[in-house]
């Protein structure tokens, strides 16, 4: 049985990503902390933000919001990571038989 990754390894891959696509996508530092006092980052996708732009559609994805979720930020970082890979590379995505 594969191992759930823990906050570290989710944390190096925001980094990651951010520093691999750095046109594409940014970390945030948000603006609480955890109940163990811990500092949280989001990952912003998307090419040209402007943030006074409001009519932007935006998708909102999160993860390991409840204690023992099964895969939820370890699902996310596969996707992003699928999401930045295909966009880089000019293709779309492929989950069995499902095209996006």
């Amino acid at each position: 049985m594969a191992l759930l990754m823990n906050t570290t390894e989710i944390e190096s891959a925001l980094v990651n990503f951010e520093r691999t696509y750095p046109e594409l996508c940014e970390r945030l530092l948000l603006p609480e902390r955890t109940c163990e006092n811990r500092s949280c980052h989001a990952l912003r996708i998307g090419k040209n933000y402007d943030p006074d732009d409001t009519r932007r559609p935006a998708v909102l994805i999160i993860g390991g919001v409840h204690a023992r979720e099964w895969g939820g930020p370890d699902i996310i970082v596969n996707f992003v990571g699928d999401v930045l890979r295909a966009y880089s590379h000019g293709k779309g995505l492929q989950y069995g038989d499902k095209i996006i």
